[in-house]
């Protein structure tokens, strides 16, 4: 717990610093979905790795790389990033809920299985936020309906 990594996309060179702050028996790599965008891959299907930064930093060497091709370029941590800019990742990542109430009318909606176009009152997104400075203080999380 509480150890940095880096994780890394498969054929990228660029790798996003993470902090480890739990486990699950899950075969799996939970994160927050601008993390997996920072990564430059968000989940779509291919395998991502996972090294401590220490062991990326300490044990790195160019000379490690093969020289074929993209084996200069691809799946090695060749720069490293440790600040995150949501307005910077893919837009998928906007997509995310960042209300941290739900209106009635919400629930009352999907129970009568209305689209996210169809709501009567929608939930906040983080597009609702991009090119404000409120993007750079998003931390709510659902707790309760109004």
């Amino acid at each position: 717990m509480g150890q940095l990594v880096v994780g890394l996309a498969p054929h990228t060179s660029a790798g996003i610093v993470g902090r480890i702050v739990g486990f699950t028996r899950s075969k799996v790599c939970y994160a927050h979905p601008f993390w997996h965008a920072g990564k430059r891959r968000n989940c779509d299907g291919d395998e991502d790795s996972i090294m401590l930064l220490m062991d990326a930093l300490l044990n790195f060497s160019r000379k490690f790389l093969p020289d074929t091709r993209g084996g200069r370029t691809m799946d090695a941590p060749l720069v490293l990033t440790s600040k995150l800019n949501p307005e910077e990742v893919d837009d998928e990542a906007w997509k995310v809920d960042i209300s941290d109430v739900y209106p009635l009318e919400f629930y009352e909606d999907s129970m009568l299985y209305k689209t996210i176009s169809e709501l009567t009152k929608k939930p906040r997104i983080v597009a609702d936020v991009i090119k404000t400075s409120e993007v750079f203080h998003i931390s709510s999380h659902t707790e309760q309906m109004t």
